[in-house]
């Protein structure tokens, strides 16, 4: 398994409550994400969904920030960046 230790003083700190779920889901290579997200327990990888998506505005305000600019990217944004791959690679029948 992955292992990704973020730093919260590079995370705003409204999105400090996500920083566990993007160490455990915010994987940076498609493959190795798509494998861990089909190898998770349904529950949680929908439960990630749902929490990425109820703060969604607040990641991508952050994520279309000044850091966008590049062209040297924090570990933490570019996790956060997958997480939300993440959660739009889990699909939730509606």
């Amino acid at each position: 398994m992955h292992e990704t230790h973020l730093a919260p003083n590079h995370v705003p700190i409204e999105l400090h409550s996500l920083i566990p779920l993007a160490e455990k889901w915010g994987i940076d290579d498609y493959s190795m994400r798509s494998d861990f997200i089909k190898k998770s327990p349904r529950a949680d990888s929908v439960a990630m969904k749902k929490q990425v998506e109820s703060n969604i505005e607040l990641i991508e305000d952050w994520l279309a920030g000044p850091l966008s600019d590049g062209p040297d990217y924090t570990l933490e944004y570019l996790t956060f960046t997958c997480l939300v791959m993440a959660a739009d690679a889990v699909k939730i029948e509606r």
